[in-house]
């Protein structure tokens, strides 16, 4: 084991808080945009996901770190066990990889486009999609360059994460939990909650097109032919 994958385990786990924490309240009920079941659906399982999302992160990551340290816990029996009955070699294969480092990098940058978009937005980013009072274009930071950066950092978010969490040397890939009962529950979840933001938020980018067209009209056309791409320049 590798003491020094700490320090990236902490980068991790706060990139995925902050990537995902909820940068203002909810709008009012008269704020906000739902023209159908699916997107009332949407807008009312986007928190919650992020929440699981960062409980179960959470989870992984600090047993990792338990076991690392090789702590003298009540919890640290009971996760010992858990993880070597598949492996007897488990805490000796936790390590720190290239994979994993670029995982961090990943995860970091994209919890940092995210709250850059936070910033830059300020009050009028909601996880609901919403009009606020006042509510007007935003074109400048990240949005001079894609129409939905927050979405592209959401990704690298996920992905960076995944490749921590989930890539040789990380205690879930060592332990081979993934074939017992508890880590195919586990990974369910995770693929379920993965998956049901990754297709939310392609809704939702849509949804956002819509309602900004038509709300500001002649403007947004003109912003969006200046900047035709929603998740990264050039490409897409």
């Amino acid at each position: 084991m590798s003491l020094s994958k700490i320090p990236w385990l902490l980068i991790a786990l706060l990139s995925i808080h902050a990537g995902l924490i909820r940068p203002n309240p909810p709008p009012a009920p008269e704020e906000r945009y739902l023209t159908n079941y699916v997107t009332r659906r949407v807008h009312f399982a986007i928190g919650p996901f992020f929440i699981k999302l960062q409980v179960l992160s959470s989870a992984i990551v600090l047993s990792e770190i338990i076991i690392i340290l090789g702590l003298d816990l009540p919890l640290s029996e009971w996760l010992y066990a858990t993880y070597n009955q598949t492996n007897p070699e488990t805490i000796s294969s936790i390590r720190l990889t290239s994979l994993f480092v670029a995982g961090c990098v990943l995860a970091a940058s994209g919890a940092a486009l995210r709250q850059y978009c936070y910033r830059t937005l300020g009050r009028f980013f909601t996880f609901e999609l919403s009009l606020r009072p006042g509510h007007f274009l935003v074109t400048k930071g990240p949005y001079r360059f894609v129409r939905h950066p927050s979405y592209t950092g959401l990704f690298m978010l996920l992905l960076g994460f995944h490749l921590c969490l989930f890539t040789p040397g990380s205690l879930v890939y060592e332990s081979g939990i993934l074939h017992s009962r508890l880590g195919s529950i586990v990974s369910a979840v995770w693929l379920v909650l993965t998956a049901g933001m990754c297709s939310g938020a392609v809704l939702r980018m849509r949804k956002e097109d819509q309602l900004l067209r038509t709300h500001f009209g002649q403007e947004w056309d003109s912003w969006a032919r200046d900047v035709p791409y929603r998740l990264m320049p050039l490409v897409l």
